[in-house]
């Protein structure tokens, strides 16, 4: 592995972990796991609607902690579930549910939105343009491979009508065909994951290579008291925060 990419993968896993460790203190302020929030995240980014398979995929969370956030929502009358599509299920918003993701999971997309109106403009386009390339090629790679596990499929009955091969043959194709999907697509996810986190490396490389900011050693101050005067601070000259 050349230098390079051991330095880009490093620099991805440290902005993955300042991230997640960014998210988990937001769910800690508002008094909720981590596993909730994301479900309550999803809520209100999906119109008080949300798929359950979405929750499942975007997560990154266990299947098991998932239904076990949402039973615990449930319980406490912020959602509930209906059917959607035969076996398929979505998750809904109750009229409390609705004034609970305003204080929760409004507030954490608001500050996503906040983050990014404040960020450098020369980047916001480029990570936008990088996200949607990711989406098309793993989007088009997981379809040649679903096309691929078709045909297999199809070949294999239209040779199995022939008297070509045998049954144990055809199963055998298919197991494999099968066993090979699950790591090609986890591989196609990692590397889009590698793809965009591009993106935010250009940006910790341009943090990183201004200049560090100095001082003097001569103290000059008359006390020891330490007093702020004029200070403030806000995301845009509307907001003030401190």
């Amino acid at each position: 592995m050349s230098d390079k990419l051991h330095d880009k993968i490093y620099q991805i896993n440290c902005l993955t972990e300042e991230v997640d460790s960014l998210y988990h203190q937001a769910a800690l302020k508002l008094g909720v796991s981590d596993s909730v929030m994301f479900v309550l995240y999803m809520l209100h980014i999906g119109g008080e609607k949300c798929l359950l398979y979405d929750i499942y995929k975007l997560s990154g969370i266990s299947k098991q902690t998932i239904n076990s956030a949402i039973r615990k929502l449930e319980n406490d009358g912020i959602v509930y579930l209906e059917k959607h599509n035969g076996k398929s299920k979505i998750v809904c918003v109750t009229e409390k549910g609705k004034a609970y993701i305003a204080q929760t999971g409004a507030r954490l997309a608001e500050a996503d939105c906040a983050t990014l109106e404040t960020a450098s403009s020369h980047w916001i386009p480029e990570l936008v343009g990088a996200c949607i390339s990711t989406a098309l090629f793993v989007s088009g790679a997981q379809m040649i491979l679903k096309f691929g596990i078709a045909t297999v499929a199809l070949t294999g009955s239209i040779l199995l009508a022939k008297g070509e091969i045998d049954v144990l043959t055809f199963f055998l194709f298919l197991l494999l065909v099968s066993r090979l999907y699950d790591p090609m697509q986890i591989s196609l996810q990692n590397l889009a994951a590698i793809i965009s986190a591009d993106v935010q490396c250009k940006r910790i490389d341009e943090i990183l290579s201004h200049d560090i900011q100095t001082g003097t050693d001569q103290l000059t101050n008359k006390g020891y008291d330490i007093e702020f005067n004029h200070v403030g601070f806000a995301y845009n000259d509307r907001e003030a925060v401190l």
